[in-house]
């Protein structure tokens, strides 16, 4: 993962050095010419790597991240500031040099974020590994997502407070709109419509893809750092990501490139940005795609900011609560189950389970609960094998619905069986939590084999 991060940050680089180049192909060549310093920076850093066991691609991760990097904005900022043309105090007006300078100032800001996430990442993987803390993927995930909110959102306010003397929020496009409708009732309506539109594909649909977001969601193993997922993602992601998009972006490249490209633009990255969450569930993607597109469409029409970041609190509060309703009067025994899960007895979780399962036989979630519980709980597992099977009918590649037929073979002893599934469950999933699960399994098999023979 790491290593596509790196090249992911190399191709920004490479990138952002054609259209420095573009700009001033002479101030370019004079700055950043290949100097003796660097090569020998270059030789000390792949000596002391030497020094140390790791891989080809982690020599080529930190030389990156530990030379090239820093040099590159080094010698970029060094480059700007000797620019003659230089816009001073401000990048507000229309000319081609302003231009490319607020071009520059969104490139920088994305690179410049991108490379210190890596080094973030880098870093706190090493020190959660000298202390020994065992964290879910859930909770990596949340401390990242923290870390890198606040760090775009710190880079983001320096970069806007030189767009303009208007301040930040004005900068961003946070003006009062002019029209009360489309600013404020037309994203009611239109967040409330891909809301339900939404709820209603999801709930259509008898089995629901596992994505690495819901693999995630269930590694976590306490209910507040589910309450700071949902803090985050009900509160913060909106306005943030307006910020970000609609905001941000949205100026740079709408003043830069025009405003066609703008929305285009803003739209695929904003869809972009949400694949790896929901990869696996292409439904998902397409309508995370079509709210992007909503958005910045809102964004253009009202002429303010707080249009879109109005229709995205709408959209994100209406997918979380009108399932939750739907729920209730649709399923009411799984949805007591579930708001129930930490305090009800085992006899009182069967018996929701069951009655889910008659009330809605296509509803694979529950069969699945069902087998598990009784695995866990060393119930009737020759039923719990029939009862599992019953969900990978409704879904035969579904990773979790797999690993719990694993488990129950555990629990009746087939080991054969539950080597090979478990086997199976490595070649499908790429998510390293899962893979770690079952190699921790596989190697329990083989240690069993072993000590029988």
């Amino acid at each position: 993962m790491y290593i596509l991060s790196v090249v992911i940050l190399l191709v920004f680089l490479l990138i952002d050095t054609v259209f420095l180049k573009k700009y001033n192909r002479e101030l370019f060549l004079d700055v950043f010419q290949v100097q003796k310093r660097s090569i020998l920076a270059i030789v000390m850093v792949s000596l002391i790597a030497l020094l140390f066991p790791i891989t080809e691609f982690e020599w080529f991760s930190y030389v990156t991240i530990i030379f090239v990097c820093p040099i590159f904005f080094h010698r970029r900022h060094e480059m700007l500031s000797l620019d003659p043309d230089r816009p001073q105090p401000y990048i507000n007006s229309d000319e081609r040099v302003e231009r490319w300078h607020l071009w520059f100032e969104g490139s920088r800001t994305l690179t410049f974020w991108f490379y210190l996430v890596i080094v973030w990442s880098m870093l706190f993987q090493k020190i959660r590994m000298m202390l020994g803390w065992e964290l879910t993927e859930i909770d990596e995930l949340m401390a990242e997502a923290v870390f890198s909110t606040g760090l775009a959102a710190w880079l983001i306010y320096r970069s806007a407070m030189r767009f303009s003397p208007k301040g930040f929020w004005k900068n961003l496009g946070f003006q009062i709109p002019a029209s009360r409708w489309t600013a404020s009732v037309l994203p009611v309506i239109m967040g409330l419509v891909c809301a339900a539109s939404s709820v209603m594909i999801i709930l259509r649909r008898n089995v629901h893809p596992s994505t690495p977001l819901s693999e995630s969601l269930q590694t976590a193993d306490t209910s507040w750092i589910l309450m700071i997922f949902f803090v985050l993602a009900l509160i913060v992601a909106p306005l943030f990501e307006e910020i970000v998009f609609r905001g941000y972006y949205f100026h740079i490249i709408r003043k830069v490139l025009g405003l066609r490209t703008a929305v285009i633009s803003i739209a695929m990255a904003f869809a972009v940005l949400h694949v790896p969450q929901y990869w696996g569930d292409w439904m998902a993607i397409l309508m995370v795609s079509l709210v992007g597109f909503g958005l910045t469409l809102i964004r253009v029409w009202s002429g303010t900011t707080r249009a879109s970041v109005v229709m995205h609190y709408v959209y994100n509060i209406g997918v979380t609560i009108i399932p939750i309703v739907v729920l209730v009067v649709g399923n009411p025994a799984y949805f007591e189950y579930e708001a129930g899960r930490a305090t009800l007895s085992v006899e009182r979780k069967q018996e929701l389970l069951r009655q889910s399962i008659k009330d809605r036989p296509e509803f694979a979630d529950a069969y699945n609960e069902l087998a598990w519980l009784m695995a866990e709980e060393r119930l009737q597992l020759n039923e719990a094998l029939t009862i599992i099977d019953q969900a990978l009918e409704l879904s035969p590649d579904n990773v979790m619905y797999l690993d719990t037929k694993a488990e129950v073979y555990e629990q009746l002893g087939q080991y054969e069986s539950e080597l090979q599934l478990r086997q199976r469950i490595t070649d499908m999933t790429t998510d390293q939590s899962i893979l770690d699960i079952q190699q921790e399994r596989i190697d329990a098999i083989d240690h069993l084999r072993d000590y029988e023979y």
